[in-house]
């Protein structure tokens, strides 16, 4: 009976553990660093490279000095074959060691993501569209001026 009562609450408790807010990705990272991640740490210019080595993004984020607990995130893809080749805009919100958010995908449709740190590295993590799995992107930081 004991571990009936304790299966029930891990089934019942999990999901709302899972990450911030109340439609978390699933997956949800598992490897997020604990260390606080603030706006300033990712404010600029980056590259993002999926990790299955096809896909390469272009990622601004931009942070304003009256809400630094919101961040705009704006997602170009670097090779115009994928998809449309349009801007992605959104928004991420802090959660102490992470941001998380929604992109927009055409105006209606909001996809979810999430921008973490794991073993000293910036990560993003975007849902595709329809739940049809996401992307994790390795982000570095655009050395060369501005991309976008």
């Amino acid at each position: 009976m004991k571990s009936l009562i304790l299966a029930l609450f891990l089934v019942g408790f999990t999901p709302a553990l899972a990450g911030p807010g109340d439609d978390p990705i699933f997956p949800w990272p598992t490897g997020i660093e604990t260390r606080q991640l603030i706006a300033e740490d990712i404010t600029g210019d980056w590259v993002a490279y999926a990790y299955s080595g096809m896909d390469t993004f272009y990622i601004h984020f931009e942070s304003e000095a009256s809400s630094p607990h919101r961040i705009q995130v704006l997602v170009k893809p670097a090779n115009k074959s994928y998809e449309d080749g349009k801007p992605r805009l959104g928004i991420g919100y802090w959660g102490r060691h992470l941001f998380w958010g929604h992109i927009s995908m055409d105006g209606e449709r909001y996809t979810r993501m999430v921008i973490y740190r794991e073993h000293g590295v910036l990560k993003m993590r975007i849902e595709k569209p329809f739940k049809q799995g996401y992307y994790d992107l390795r982000l570095e930081r655009w050395p060369w001026g501005k991309p976008l």
